[in-house]
């Protein structure tokens, strides 16, 4: 986790005025033109040190941080106050020039606690006339089809999807100060480098930095009174299509709100129509920041004061005669709550077995065994672990939110973690008398012996992954232990054999 913006910020001020440079060996640097300005729309990512503007980003940016954390926002028609801390991410800033006299910085907002469907927080900053900044907050509910699209630079229709809100109390424009007048977000076609072709048309650019592709733009979009529902996204100018993937004209797209669009390319511009008739607006990229990995994830639950208090809750129920657990699940919409659920399961009545039942927004599940019980995951701990992957792709949940914890009475702590990257198609949910009757038996039986009393950590560990492998393999799956300091070691075989932990990283 990226440390907090203020203490950067206190840092950054200590720091002596640098040369202006662009980190071209690690993030792309692209030049295009768009429209009939003869400008270069230029598109690069930067840390915040390398900004040629930081001094004048710096207070608008921490005034923003404090802002956010206290807005609510709108998801699907509901509002929610998210709640948590933010941080603004400084490291990795998208910077857009439209020739020489305008330009617009784009951050990203991670949100501390967020939950695995959270939606996409950027920060856009636009420059007025006097060198300050106008600062629009940007919320994306994306689907995971449309952050791959937005990582091919394809086509997205945000119809629906998006919630833009300049930030009181910052820099108000005469716009913003009518009700009437309501920023909104769309994709943007941007041309070749050298402005003959729209994303989708045959160019000897293509493939490279110099193609067409899709960016975005935040257009005010203004009625004789605040619409009630958000504007299509605009089709490209000229009619070209949607940059490889799905192009508007083949249905996935609405019909452009006006005749034309174009980037201001200088800040008294932003908001009006030009002398041709095009909208203006203020070009931007989406910031999606990538899936976290289970090491990432095991340190923000080590933080997290919920979660622990659910694993220390398991640990004091290990010495009980039958299983405790909890349901983990996503905020349901509309009903006002805005973090992860932790619901405590009931046992099946008449057995010792946990009542779990997966809803549309469970995406994981913790659990105790008890002294009766192997300490590490039991053939059914695979199936419900298989469930929840299968749930999860039906419901548009990240299939790397996906985990199941058990706390065992040996004092070991184990997780299994999903990915993206596991073809939910070739899974099998198992009959439960298939289970019972046969798979029980072979993770029981002389070639995995798991029932065997009093063995090491390793000798379960070793077992259970062989057993999973043949018997029960979630290709992509990934297992780790928990320390008592929270810390997470990834638990692997090498051939036959039990690998050597790998611990997380700090």
């Amino acid at each position: 986790m990226k440390k907090k913006l203020f203490l950067r910020l206190c840092l950054m001020f200590l720091i002596s005025v640098s040369a202006f440079s662009c980190r071209t060996e690690e993030f792309h640097n692209e030049e295009e033109t768009h429209g009939s300005t003869g400008l270069r729309l230029t598109s690069q990512r930067i840390s915040l040190n390398e900004a040629k503007h930081r001094t004048k980003l710096l207070p608008d940016l921490e005034k923003a941080e404090t802002a956010i954390e206290k807005k609510a926002l709108k998801v699907q028609g509901k509002s929610v106050n998210i709640g948590n801390e933010i941080t603004i991410d400084t490291d990795e800033v998208i910077y857009i020039e439209n020739g020489p006299d305008y330009h617009t910085y784009t951050f990203s907002v991670i949100r501390d606690n967020a939950s695995a469907n959270a939606p996409v927080e950027n920060i856009l900053m636009t420059p007025n006339t006097d060198g300050s900044y106008r600062v629009f907050h940007i919320v994306l509910n994306l689907t995971e089809a449309d952050k791959v699209k937005i990582a091919n630079r394809e086509y997205v229709d945000y119809k629906n999807k998006q919630q833009v809100t300049e930030l009181a109390g910052i820099n108000l424009s005469s716009l913003t100060q009518k009700q009437i007048c309501v920023p909104h977000y769309f994709s943007y076609p941007v041309s070749c480098k050298e402005g003959l072709h729209e994303p989708g048309q045959p160019c000897a650019y293509a493939g490279t930095s110099g193609a067409a592709y899709w960016g975005s733009i935040v257009l005010y979009d203004c009625f004789g009174e605040e619409p009630e529902t958000i504007m299509p996204t605009p089709m490209p100018i000229d009619g070209g299509g949607g940059g490889g993937g799905t192009s508007p004209e083949e249905g996935e797209g609405q019909n452009p709100p006006y005749e034309c669009t174009s980037a201001a390319t200088d800040p008294t511009q932003v908001g009006l129509v030009s002398p041709t008739g095009c909208f203006i607006g203020m070009p931007s990229e989406p910031i999606v920041r990538p899936t976290q990995t289970p090491c990432e994830k095991i340190k923000a639950q080590n933080s997290n004061i919920t979660y622990k208090s659910k694993v220390d809750f398991l640990k004091g129920k290990t010495n009980e005669t039958f299983e405790y657990g909890f349901r983990v699940g996503n905020p349901i919409v509309g009903s006002g709550q805005t973090e992860v659920q932790y619901q405590q399961l009931s046992n099946v009545v008449g057995s010792q077995t946990l009542d779990f039942k997966i809803f549309n927004n469970t995406f994981a599940m913790m659990h105790s065994h008890h002294e009766n019980l192997v300490p590490v995951f039991s053939p059914d701990d695979i199936n419900s672990f298989i469930k929840l992957l299968i749930n999860a792709s039906n419901n548009g949940i990240p299939l790397s939110s996906v985990y199941l914890t058990l706390v065992n009475p040996d004092g070991t702590v184990y997780q299994l973690w999903g990915s993206n990257e596991i073809d939910v198609s070739s899974l099998t949910v198992f009959d439960q008398n298939l289970i019972n009757k046969t798979l029980n038996k072979i993770y029981t039986g002389k070639d995995y012996q798991l029932n065997k009393a009093n063995q090491s950590p390793q000798f379960y560990q070793e077992n259970f992954l062989k057993f999973m492998k043949e018997y029960m393999n979630v290709e992509g799956a990934k297992m780790y232990s928990i320390d008592d300091n929270g810390k997470g070691s990834l638990i692997s075989l090498n051939g036959n054999s039990l690998a050597t932990p790998f611990p997380c990283p700090n």
